[in-house]
Parts: structure tokens; C-alpha cells; sequence
């Protein structure tokens, strides 16, 4: 008697395990259901206070070149009724990646009960009264233009309130954080520039722009340049160029006799770059400074070549009040000052679209 109840027991025990089992699995997806996003969530808080972030460009832009960006917000938020996505700001790195930024558009799908703004400046990017429910998406536009070659990384901040204030309303940016665009290596008219790149700065405020690690065949650059340019007050755009050096495949335009080195300055010149507002250009040649410096400077877009004078003589006319010395065949006032391992150019303006070339003069017995 005592064996035979024993077994009625656990017979009734395992009734009840499996009949409890069986409850728990029916109330499962009840659970798992409950508040938008809960089933795949990427939230990584409790209670999920969550959106994604992503940015994109049209195209595929150089520095001087207006692009648009794209950027998109979208709620991730599955803690309960009211977790809105109400403002983002929106930053970048370089801090001066942009010339300019203008604002463009702004929406939320589907609409919340305010209308949505944006603010825009070098500086980011400000969307507020969003009102962006749970699943809800924001898409914003803006056009901007970059200076120079370079990987733009986004960051982004959200808020639930309206107006960016307040402590503790902040929604975390869930998935992918590292959001990233790119500004390619090539000046305008699609001219790729190698390993020399392609630089920009606002004309009013001048700037340098400098050959790169490397020469034109790939090798570790034996001659650097940098020019400068002097900022023009109150000029409006932005002076696109890139410098380049290189030691061979490009000979002098003299027979029987080599360059050691060529300087080229690619992308005309903006015409602001007159006598009055000219570049000047450092150039470090080392060993392969010619020992009788001789120059040749060559204004690309006719093909004419012409000596490059000393400064001293271009400059001497200044003393009796006639100005610098200018070729009779382009009108260049640029002159060369030689000291020793390094050579400076001075008086380039937009006449000179534009080649230094150094010729190989042997020293005689």
C-alpha cells in the first residue's frame, strides 16, 4: 500500500510539472511581445531608451566640390508609451573638415505632433522638436563643402525633450557607432593627384598647401614644397590646388640638359592672386639643389617656358619706384632666392599655372 502510493504521488507530480511547462511556453510570446522593438532590441539599457544614427554622402566628393549629405534617426525606444526622440546634434571629426554648411531638409515618418527644425553651421548640425514616436524616423539633409582629402567620422547626441535641455532624457546611440564618410584626393575636373592630394582653404583667410610623402613615382619624396598664400580681405570661395614634386619623366625643355627636380603647381589660381596678394614657395631640395642654381618656370596653359630670374634682379626696379622687373613673355614678376639646400619662390599669382624646373648645371674643371 505504501508503494502504491508512492507511485499515484509522482505520477500526479509529473501531471503537474508538464501541465506548469506547458503554461509557461503559451505565456512566452505575450511576454516577448510586449512594447515596440522588444523582440530584436539593441538597446543596451533598461528601461530601452535607444536610437540608430547613420550618414551618407551623394556622389563622390574632392575638396572644393558642394555635396549633399543624408543623415537618418530612428527611434529604438521600447521603454514604455511616450520615449521620444525629441532633438540630436549632430557633430563631426575634423572639427574643420567643411567650408560651408547649408540646411536643408528635415522629416519625421510618421509625423509627430510638432514641426520638426534644423539649424546648420561649420561648427554641426541642430534638429529640434522632432517628437520622433517609438519606430518613428528621422531624415535630414544638408549641403556642405569640404576642404581637403579626408575620412569625416560622425558623432550624434539624442535627447528626449524637444529642446536639447534637461538631465537624464538622453537616448543612447545603439549598432554601428563608428559612421564615417569620405572627401577623395582629387581636385576638380576628376584629376586624381596620387599621393599629393588635393587641398582647399577660404581665400580670406589665405593657407599652405604642401607636397606629400612622396614623389611622383611613388617613392619616399627627396624634394618637398609648401606655398603660401596671404588671405585677401573680404574675398568670398575657397582657392583649390594641389603641389606636387617629381625627379624624372618629365625633362627640361632645354636639349641635352636634365632637371633635377620639378615642383608643379596644379589648379589655376582664383585671379585674386594678383601682385598685390601673391604666393610664395619653400622649397627643400637637399643634395639635389643644383650647385649654379639655374631655374626655369613654365606657365602651363600656353606651354611657355621662360627663365626664372634671382630676386635680386627682379626686385631691383623697386628702388627707383617702377615696381618688379616682369617677363616680357607671360608677365610673371616670380623670382627665385637660392639658399643652399633650399630655394624660395616668391611673386606667384594666377599668371603662373605653373612649373618650377631645375636645371642640372655641372661645375667646370
Amino acid at each position: 500500500m505504501l508503494m502504491k502510493s508512492s507511485r499515484t504521488l509522482t505520477a500526479r507530480g509529473l501531471r503537474l510539472a508538464v501541465t506548469a511547462a506547458l503554461g509557461a511556453m503559451a505565456l512566452a510570446p505575450a511576454v516577448q511581445a510586449a512594447g515596440p522593438n522588444a523582440a530584436a532590441s539593441p538597446c543596451p539599457s533598461t528601461p530601452e531608451k535607444c536610437y540608430s544614427f547613420s550618414m551618407s554622402v551623394a556622389g563622390t566628393p574632392g575638396p572644393g566640390d558642394e555635396a549633399t549629405y543624408t543623415g537618418t534617426l530612428k527611434n529604438l525606444s521600447s521603454g514604455g508609451a511616450g520615449v521620444t526622440l525629441g532633438s540630436a546634434n549632430i557633430t563631426w571629426s575634423p572639427a574643420s573638415a567643411f567650408y560651408s554648411v547649408e540646411a536643408g531638409s528635415v522629416s519625421v515618418s510618421p509625423a509627430g505632433n510638432s514641426t520638426p527644425g534644423m539649424t546648420a553651421s561649420t561648427s554641426g548640425i541642430e534638429l529640434r522638436n522632432l517628437s520622433a514616436a517609438p519606430d518613428a524616423t528621422v531624415t535630414f539633409t544638408f549641403r556642405a563643402v569640404a576642404l581637403r582629402q579626408a575620412t569625416i567620422s560622425w558623432s550624434s547626441e539624442a535627447k528626449q525633450a524637444n529642446n536639447f535641455l534637461g538631465v537624464g532624457n538622453d537616448l543612447a546611440q545603439a549598432g554601428n557607432t563608428n559612421v564615417v564618410t569620405s572627401i577623395s584626393g582629387s581636385c576638380s575636373g576628376n584629376l586624381a593627384y596620387n599621393a599629393y592630394g588635393c587641398e582647399g582653404f577660404p581665400i580670406a583667410a589665405g593657407g599652405t598647401v604642401c607636397t606629400g610623402d612622396t614623389d611622383s613615382d611613388g617613392q619616399p619624396a627627396r624634394v618637398t614644397a609648401c606655398i603660401t598664400f596671404p588671405p585677401v580681405p573680404g574675398a568670398s570661395g575657397i582657392q583649390v590646388l594641389a603641389l606636387r614634386s617629381y625627379l624624372d619623366g618629365e625633362p627640361c625643355p632645354v636639349d641635352a640638359v636634365d632637371c633635377n627636380y620639378v615642383v608643379q603647381l596644379l589648379n589655376k589660381l582664383n585671379g585674386v592672386y594678383t601682385g598685390e596678394y601673391s604666393a610664395s614657395m619653400a622649397i627643400d631640395c637637399g643634395d639635389l639643389c643644383s650647385p649654379v642654381p639655374a631655374f626655369l618656370q613654365q606657365e602651363e596653359s600656353t606651354g611657355t617656358t621662360e627663365p626664372l630670374l634671382p630676386c635680386v634682379l627682379v626686385n631691383a626696379p623697386e628702388a627707383l619706384g617702377s615696381g618688379p622687373l616682369s617677363s616680357p613673355l607671360t608677365g610673371s614678376t616670380a623670382c627665385f632666392t637660392d639658399n643652399g639646400d633650399s630655394v624660395r619662390v616668391d611673386n606667384i599669382t594666377y599668371l603662373n599655372d605653373y612649373k618650377v624646373m631645375s636645371i642640372a648645371v655641372p661645375l667646370t674643371d
